[in-house]
């Protein structure tokens, strides 16, 4: 279950909204809905790209959304020679 006919079939709520921050205009939605976790497919399977947060939030507008949280994952110490960090991830609560 991850196609975005099956969401608004199945689900009126997200318990848990993930976007990930993957590159400049590259969001991904992962969402939680009881017991499943998934990303947000087309009906090709393939992952949905959005432009921005907003888009995603206005796909998803039918849908009450308990919590959403930004996630972005920084290459940048690796870019420039640096020591590798065991985390470089920046997790920001919406609502």
């Amino acid at each position: 279950m991850s196609n975005f006919a099956q969401l608004l079939h199945n689900y009126h709520q997200i318990d848990k909204l993930t976007i990930h921050a993957v590159d400049m205009c590259v969001y991904l939605a992962e969402i939680e809905c009881g017991q499943s976790k998934f990303y947000l497919k087309n009906d090709a399977g393939k992952i949905i790209r959005f432009n921005s947060r907003s888009e995603i939030m206005e796909v998803l507008s039918d849908f009450k959304v308990i919590e959403a949280w930004l996630l972005h994952r920084s290459a940048y110490d690796e870019m420039i020679g640096g020591p590798e960090k065991v985390s470089n991830e920046l997790l920001i609560r919406l609502f």
